[in-house]
């Protein structure tokens, strides 16, 4: 007489397919996981390659540039290879935020939401992105 029933044997299979499938489930997450940063990264690649703001977005940037942070900045502040190097790596939506709750210094947020989105491309411009057909 076996020691195991067919009920016992029918319930370990079940446990081990079961455990099978976690497994590959397991690796397909961590592929999936591993290949998300790269798919991102030529998404966005894709994206700035046909410009993330548009030219008349950048104009009206300049003039609120103009009025407003030169009183503090250059624009060579905006555009300096100390500026690229701090910026490198991040997105254009960093940039609108920390500008659009730091800026002004003596009020920041007093901007409109449309106003910090023209500077922000008027800095993008500064620093060689390439124009596209959407405002940012």
């Amino acid at each position: 007489m076996s020691l195991t029933s067919p009920r016992t044997v029918g319930i370990r299979s079940r446990a081990r397919a079961g455990a099978m499938a976690a497994a590959v489930v397991l690796c397909l997450t961590a592929l999936v996981t591993a290949v998300a940063p790269y798919a991102e990264a030529q998404e966005a690649t894709a994206v700035t390659d046909s410009g993330v703001y548009s030219p008349e977005q950048a104009v009206r940037g300049d003039e609120v540039f103009t009025r407003v942070c030169l009183q503090c900045h250059t624009r060579k502040d905006m555009s300096s290879a100390d500026f690229r190097l701090n910026w490198n790596g991040r997105t254009a939506f960093d940039l609108y935020d920390l500008i659009r709750s730091t800026m002004p210094d003596s009020a920041p947020g007093s901007l409109s939401r449309d106003e910090y989105a023209d500077v922000t491309a008027y800095m993008l411009k500064l620093n060689g992105m390439r124009a596209g057909t959407a405002p940012l």
